[in-house]
């Protein structure tokens, strides 16, 4: 059986009809859900909070976040926590924090690496010199070095040996 250019016509102009019917209906449909349901406050809360599933740590150290941040050029921030023995290296672009600080870029990595973002007991450094407070403003190609359980004299013997 042959089909003939005037019946094949006829079926593709109705596969297309309802092809592009359907193209349109589903459009419309998921355009309507999406003014529906989409929330700016749900979507923060998906990117910003931490899983329950997620392995949560009182180690800072534990994790690190690994490479050079490429696509942030210049603008980035170096983060190291000195846990005794371990360490955590960590190379953040300076757009991904939220407050421009000392305490934001360590709450955020707090937040990236599932450790609790607690430092009383800490020893930071920033470029090398003591601060204030962590409420100190961040510039491009800042090194944070925090310090967990080491003394004055033992930082200062390890600016040393590096």
């Amino acid at each position: 059986m042959e089909l003939s250019w005037e019946e094949t016509r006829k079926f593709i102009s109705k596969y297309l009809l309802i092809y592009f019917g359907l193209a349109l209906v589903l459009f419309f449909v998921l355009r309507w859900y999406k003014t529906a349901n989409f929330s700016q406050d749900t979507l923060e809360t998906m990117l910003t909070t931490v899983s329950v599933l997620r392995d949560k740590t009182d180690d800072p150290c534990k994790y690190a976040i690994l490479g050079e941040p490429t696509t942030a050029q210049a603008n980035y921030v170096k983060v190291n926590i000195y846990c005794g023995r371990t360490k955590s290296l960590n190379s953040m672009d300076l757009r991904a924090i939220k407050e421009k600080t000392v305490g934001g870029a360590l709450t955020e990595l707090a937040r990236i690496n599932g450790y609790t973002g607690n430092r009383n007991n800490w020893i930071c450094k920033l470029n090398r010199k003591p601060f204030v407070s962590f409420e100190e403003k961040l510039e491009s190609k800042a090194t944070v070095d925090c310090f967990l359980g080491l003394s004055e004299k033992e930082i200062a013997k390890y600016y040393e040996t590096i």
